[in-house]
Formats: C-alpha cells, structure tokens, sequence
C-alpha cells in the first residue's frame, strides 16, 4: 500500500494495489475477478515471481569473501556450493511458486489479455543465472531450448525429473547444477 500511496504521489494516479499469492488458486481467482470487475481487461503481464528456496549459511557466503563480478558471472558457483544447499521440499516449494504458481496465474489473466485493445504483451522476468548454458547437460539444455515442441508436459516431465535426481542426491551426475539448479530449469515459457 506504501508504494501505491508514492506512486500516486509521482502522478501516477490509476495506479491501484491487490494482494496476490500464486500459491493460492483463490488468491488468484480474486485478482482476475477484480481486474475483471474494475479494469476489463489486461494490456501488460510483467511475469516475475521467483523464490529461491535454498537453504544458505549467511556466514558461510561472507566468509568466502566473493567479489560481485564473480557472483554474477556464475564463475563463484563452485565455491558457493557449500555454503548453499537446494534441498528435495525447498526446491518443491520454488516450483510451486515460481513456475506453477505464476503460469496458474498467467491461465487465469489470459482471457483478461484476450480483452485489451492495444495488443496483450506478457513479459517474462528471468534471472541472470537463468540462462540455459548453465545446465551442463547438453541433452537437458536441447530439450528445453527446443521451444517449438517443448510442451507444458515435457517441461513438466523435465522438472520431475530434476526433483527425482535432487531426492536421489544425483544432480551432478545427471547433468544439473548444484549450485541453485532451478533458475535454468524453470523460466523458459
């Protein structure tokens, strides 16, 4: 709400707030019935919801001192590989959020989309780390990158897979990352 209140203060007076969990189907379902009922439709969905969940030892990471161009580069991921672990629930719960969660979102708004008069635009945010040439798995990486037959089914069946390999303790072995292995597997739609 402080935002919307500063926002309305810049001049941006249409500017209004809604609470929304995409963990919570109706959470969802009450955004696209007030989208609905006061705006009609939707011209812009800006897709960016991300949670991490990984489980990190904050004094682990400062005591590995990584400077910043490292990190963002991904050449500090094996260094970092102690310090932060993914586990098996972790993992379930940022793919509950920020993949199904948000595409159980994106179903909700499309027939909102399908309203707007100026061409619907759906933006989909992604990390730096969540580029596909970090999968090491170059069968993996094809598999997603094949964006004209990679189906929600096939995605799905790639993201159950990495949950059994994670469960298994078989990542690496299997061609993912340890080091925050999600981030390439679940934004490419």
């Amino acid at each position: 709400m402080e935002a919307t209140s500063l926002l309305h203060g810049l001049g941006l007076s249409t500017v209004v707030y809604h609470q929304l969990d995409v963990l919570d189907p109706v959470s969802i379902e009450n955004l696209a019935m007030f989208i609905k009922t006061a705006i009609g439709r939707v011209d812009i969905l800006v897709k960016n919801a991300w949670a991490s969940r990984v489980v990190v030892d904050d004094d682990g990471v400062r005591t590995l001192n990584i400077d910043l161009t490292s990190w963002l580069s991904g050449k500090a991921t094996n260094l970092a590989q102690g310090v932060i672990k993914q586990t098996y629930e972790k993992a379930e719960e940022c793919l509950n959020t920020s993949h199904y969660g948000v595409n159980r979102l994106t179903e909700a708004l499309l027939p909102l989309l399908q309203r707007s008069t100026s061409g619907a635009r759906i933006v989909k945010v992604s990390s730096l780390r969540g580029g596909l040439k970090r999968i090491p798995s170059e069968h993996t990486r094809n598999e997603l990158a094949d964006t004209e037959n990679l189906t929600k089914e096939k995605l799905d069946a790639i993201l159950k897979r990495f949950l059994h390999y994670l469960k298994q303790g078989a990542l690496a072995a299997n061609g993912w990352r340890i080091c925050y292995p999600l981030m390439a597997s679940q934004k490419p739609y």
